[in-house]
This record gives structure tokens, C-alpha cells and sequence, in this order.
């Protein structure tokens, strides 16, 4: 046995040490096998939450289910509770652990490297109790993940642009990125105000958040010259005086012209970043009604906002095949293959000008 245990911890310190991407893609790999047992509630909150918010070195995770692992200990019910405080006095070893840990961390990697932080528990009663779809435990479980992203939320406050940090004492994290999941309106460096940013993500529908990009179009396109004035990147300095007569033209009030260039202007920038085409196919391909690719969800935050709204606004649409063409949001294919009133219009200049901004604030970061 002691063999054994010096064998097993050996290979926690090993798990403990892996990269965040890694861990990321165990959780991945294993939500599906658990959605069944766990409810749709729950299988809600794995696979929507806590996949895309696992950006951060496997070592820091650890630690914050270790520090958290006493406090929630009560929230999963008392039979649970029982089980833990037995097991730790009878010194039961991980080797029946390994076969009974639960499915609420997601992956094997996440199972290990918890237990190389903290002691050995027999968490049977609590398997037992999620798989036989005890509704009290389920519930209490629920609660325990809201809990955990809160706290692993903070951690990732410092990867984002200085102009969403400024809002997190009323935004989380979780919430920029389900806003650039949802919507083509970037957030990323743009917009820079504090203000213009909460109205955004607290207007109650697409239409509200179209009429804040009406409403402030003047103080959107000073954040788009003041980005541009601020880039050294050379592609950026390539493209600088193209930006600037799109700038130009939108304060001159020549919003199809705009669009126009700026939508030219975003497919430039966009094979800047992504050359191959194969490997830009991944980020921009949005068939109609896909998820977001794998490639997306498995980057930062600071990444993803810059990336989600970039693929909404490339879904799929076709002329041939008699799409309708979209009137309540931006298009990159509709404003090139289907040039008309409902798909140009200022509020969709505006916003293909944000991506841009967006992109360009992003390559100085990428740069400094």
C-alpha cells in the first residue's frame, strides 16, 4: 500500500502541474457522459459556465478548490458531510477514491488534481446520491458551482481590456463573455466608456442595444480614432489611412460608404491574424445555428472577446438559396453579397467600425 500511495502522489504532482488548456479540454471531453445523471439545470451550468471559464494555470485551480473545499463542504448535505469526516478519521486511501469520485468536477484531471491538494475522502454517499438524481443533493450541488465560478470569476478580472475592468463591481466576467457569445457588438477596448458599456449589457434586448449604438455614434467613433491614434503595429499603420477616411466618412454621415469600407477593412485584419485559410475557416465559419468552435471556447477570455462577436457576425448566408437578409444586426456576408437598405444602415456601420477598433487594440496588445 505504501507503495502505491508514493506512486499515486507522484502522479498528482504531475497532474497538478498541467496547463490550463489541458484541464479545460478533460472538462470538455466528459460533460456529455455526465449530462444524463446530472439533470438539464445542471448540465446547464457545466457546460455553458464553467467551460469558458477555466482560463487560468491548472495550479491556480487547485488551489481555489482546495481553499473552497471546507467552506462548501456543509452545502452538500449532511449524509455527504458525514461520509467526508469518516473517511479522513479512518484514513482510507485514494485508491477506491479514483473509482468513486463524483462527476460534479467534470474531468479525471480536475478529479486529480484536486486530490493532490487536499485529504482523502470516500465520496461514494455523494455519487450515489447525484447519479440516483436525488433531487436535494442535485440542488445543493447547483448551488456549490454558482458559488465556485463567482470566485474563479475574479480570477480573470486582470485579463480583461481597462475599459470592461472598470465595470466588474457590476458585471462579471461570465457575462462579457455570454454578451459576445450572444451578440456581433464587441466590448473588447471598445466602447470606452464605463457608461456606454453597462448600457449595453443591461439593455433587454437586441433592439435597445441597436438604439444605444444610435445614440452614442459620435462618442464610438471618437474611441475608434482614439485606438487608431494609439497603434503602432505596422499592419495598423498599413491600413492607417483607410481607417481614417472610414472614420471620416461615417462623421460626414455616409453610413453605407462606411460600412462598406470598414467591412473590406475587417476582412483584412482578420487574415492578418488568421493567414491560413483553413485555420481562419475554424474561427470565422459559423454555420446557422452551430455552437461556438472548439477553438474559440478553449481561448482566454481576453481572447474570446475579441473572437465570439468576430464569428456572430460571419454566420451564414446565402443569396442563391433565398436567405432572408438580416435587418436587426450586422452581416459581413450580406453587406458583400447583398448590399440593400435593411442590411445597411448606421447602426450596423457602427458597429462593423467596433470590430474593427477592436482588432486593432487587440494587435497592439498581442504586440506590447
Amino acid at each position: 500500500m505504501t507503495n502505491s500511495w508514493s506512486s499515486f502522489s507522484q502522479n498528482m504532482s504531475e497532474f497538478s502541474r498541467m496547463k490550463a488548456e489541458k484541464l479545460t479540454e478533460g472538462i470538455r471531453m466528459q460533460t456529455n457522459k455526465y449530462m444524463g445523471a446530472l439533470g438539464k439545470p445542471y448540465s446547464e451550468v457545466l457546460s455553458n459556465k464553467i467551460i469558458g471559464q477555466l482560463s487560468m494555470p491548472a495550479e491556480k485551480l487547485t488551489e481555489g478548490i482546495r481553499m473552497q473545499t471546507n467552506k462548501y463542504v456543509e452545502a452538500l448535505g449532511k449524509p455527504y458531510s458525514e461520509a467526508l469526516l469518516k473517511a479522513e478519521a479512518n484514513g482510507q486511501f485514494p485508491e477506491k477514491l479514483i473509482l468513486s469520485t463524483p462527476p460534479f468536477l467534470g474531468s479525471r484531471a480536475i478529479h486529480d488534481s484536486f486530490l493532490s491538494q487536499t485529504q482523502v475522502f470516500d465520496l461514494e454517499p455523494l455519487r450515489k446520491a447525484i447519479i440516483g438524481n436525488c433531487g436535494e443533493a442535485v440542488k445543493n450541488l447547483q448551488e456549490v458551482l454558482h458559488q465556485l465560478l463567482e470566485d474563479f470569476d475574479d480570477s480573470n478580472i486582470a485579463q480583461l481590456p481597462s475599459n470592461l475592468q472598470e465595470c466588474t463591481d457590476k458585471i462579471k466576467t461570465s457575462d462579457f463573455r455570454e454578451f459576445a457569445e450572444q451578440e456581433g457588438i464587441p466590448l473588447y477596448a471598445i466602447p470606452q466608456e464605463r457608461d456606454i458599456v453597462l448600457k449595453l449589457l443591461e439593455a433587454k434586448d437586441r433592439q435597445g442595444r441597436r438604439q444605444i449604438l444610435r445614440e452614442f455614434c459620435q462618442s464610438l467613433v471618437e474611441d475608434c480614432a482614439a485606438i487608431l491614434k494609439q497603434a503602432r503595429n505596422t499592419v495598423i499603420n498599413d491600413l492607417r489611412d483607410s481607417i481614417e477616411d472610414g472614420i471620416a466618412t461615417i462623421r460626414a454621415g455616409h453610413y453605407y460608404a462606411a460600412q462598406a469600407l470598414f467591412t473590406v477593412i475587417l476582412d483584412t485584419l482578420i487574415s492578418y491574424f488568421y493567414p491560413d485559410q483553413e485555420n481562419r475557416k475554424k474561427i470565422i465559419g459559423h454555420q446557422r445555428s452551430a455552437s461556438v468552435p472548439d477553438e474559440i471556447k478553449a481561448m482566454e477570455i481576453q481572447d474570446a472577446l475579441v473572437w465570439l462577436p468576430i464569428w456572430h457576425v460571419h454566420e451564414q448566408f446565402w443569396v442563391s438559396r433565398g436567405d432572408s437578409i438580416p435587418n436587426d444586426r450586422y452581416s459581413r456576408h450580406a453587406s458583400v453579397h447583398a448590399v440593400s437598405v435593411d442590411q445597411y444602415n448606421k447602426e450596423n456601420c457602427i458597429q462593423v467600425m467596433m470590430l474593427v477598433a477592436s482588432l486593432i487594440a487587440y494587435a497592439e496588445q498581442i504586440d506590447s
